[in-house]
């Protein structure tokens, strides 16, 4: 099973010596970047993965985002957190 999703992530710094590598991964949901840093790029995509969930949560309730964002939202708490969203 394949997940469009993947295509919001990129890496966009790699810093440190190679046996304490740093990694810094953006997450790009329409308009909103959050960036995750990690000794890994799994755990750096993790946390950009968490603070754009925390983004959406937070947000105000009057606000309707995009179906679009919706939609990728739901793929970034399946795909991450195992959450089953309709």
């Amino acid at each position: 099973m394949t997940h469009d999703i993947e295509e919001l992530y990129s890496l966009t710094n790699e810093k440190g010596p190679t046996h304490a590598r740093e990694f810094e991964m953006t997450c790009t949901v329409g308009t909103v970047e959050t960036v995750g840093r990690g000794k890994t790029k799994k755990i750096a995509k993790k946390e950009a993965a968490s603070k754009m969930m925390r983004y959406f949560v937070d947000m105000p309730e009057d606000i309707h985002p995009h179906e679009w964002v919706m939609k990728q939202f739901n793929e970034l708490k399946k795909q991450h957190f195992g959450l089953n969203v309709e």
